[in-house]
């Protein structure tokens, strides 16, 4: 069976001469490249959430969208949700309600002021009900209009806040990813000859202007995303049933599928950023075809999270596994267990590599 190794870099801050990788699989050097290409996209890589309404063409075509048109974004989201409970609030009551027809226009146009206003007006039962949804679903812009500390405990009380009244950071999103693709074609032959086989890139980060020990220019690099894809997956409806599988199985389990980092259950603890730039996972999840996170080490629960910057020289380790008859990458030498979840950057990104593969 064939299969390709799918890389995206970028270089950054670039100094004298580009950044070096290497690609290693078991120790045979596969290949050795410049990172020349300091270009990225933004319409491609989305933060967005997949619901059981939502298909496969539906989660890439939104992947194609701006993010500020998303159809899942957060704030059209929340309109939804606002528009669900007055439809369920008129039925209950059998008449409209003219004040959340207003508050939900004035969500919808961002007239966050006037909707303050707005809820302020209404009988306790719905404006309970509409903070609830707002806090829940635009919890940034809920604390711009209510930040007491009341309304910040009671509606907030899963949300980190800082003491300057800010929304605390559990870990970075970025916004745009690599352009530039390294695709190698491997056989699976090649991972027969052992039973765990191990995957490692070398980053040479090339020179800075260091100046003892002061540095204002220095070679930066990215990485992301890391398929190990097999070639029978281009092929949409044999996607869509893993979609559609993934999708039954965690929805169901009350888990929120994002595509980027990864699923949350309910009871997840959401990755806690660290000094050095790294976080901790509590649970470190199975994905295919590829992660979107490294340990530090393979026993540590710190890890990187793909798709933010490394300067200097670095060095990147996978190995791959034999799972449900086909080969995946994983961040550990031990035998993978439980449930794999559906990257949902490859989604995103499915109509671009189907066209670079041809």
């Amino acid at each position: 069976m064939k299969y390709y190794l799918i890389i995206g870099y970028q270089s950054l801050e670039k100094f004298r001469q580009y950044t070096r990788m290497q690609v290693f699989l078991n120790d045979i050097m596969l290949e050795d490249f410049d990172l020349n290409s300091e270009d990225s996209i933004s319409n491609i890589f989305q933060n967005s959430s997949i619901t059981d309404k939502t298909t496969l063409a539906d989660a890439i075509h939104n992947s194609k969208q701006s993010k500020t048109n998303l159809d899942t974004s957060n704030d059209t989201l929340v309109v939804e949700a606002v528009k669900k409970y007055r439809r369920d609030l008129q039925k209950k009551r059998k008449v409209r309600n003219e004040t959340l027809e207003k508050a939900e226009t004035l969500l919808f146009k961002n007239l966050d002021i006037m909707l303050k206003q707005t809820i302020e007006k209404m009988d306790h039962e719905v404006k309970d009900a509409i903070m609830k949804i707002l806090a829940k679903h635009v919890p940034e812009r809920f604390l711009k209009m209510f930040n007491n500390t009341y309304d910040k405990k009671h509606y907030l009380n899963n949300t980190p806040i800082t003491k300057d009244n800010t929304l605390k950071s559990t870990y970075r999103v970025c916004d745009t990813q690599p352009k530039k693709l390294k695709i190698l074609q491997i056989d699976s032959t090649a991972f027969n000859t052992k039973k765990v086989n191990k995957l490692t890139f070398h980053v040479k980060g090339g020179p800075s202007n260091d100046t003892n020990g002061f540095i204002s220019k220095r070679n930066m690099a990215i990485i992301f995303p890391v398929f190990l894809v097999p070639k029978i997956i281009f092929n949409e409806k044999m996607l869509d049933r893993v979609f559609e599988g993934t999708k039954k199985y965690y929805l169901g389990k009350k888990y929120t599928m994002n595509s980027y980092p990864f699923y949350f259950s309910a009871e997840a603890q959401f990755p806690q950023p660290n000094k050095n730039g790294t976080y901790t996972l509590k649970d470190k999840p199975l994905q295919w075809p590829g992660v979107n996170y490294m340990p530090t080490d393979t026993r540590s629960n710190d890890c990187m999270m793909l798709g933010q910057p490394f300067g200097e020289d670095f060095h990147m380790n996978f190995w791959i596994h034999q799972k449900h008859k086909i080969f995946s990458i994983h961040t550990s030498p031990n035998v993978p267990r439980g449930r794999w979840q559906l990257n949902l950057c490859f989604v995103n990104m499915f109509d671009l590599l189907a066209k670079s593969l041809g």
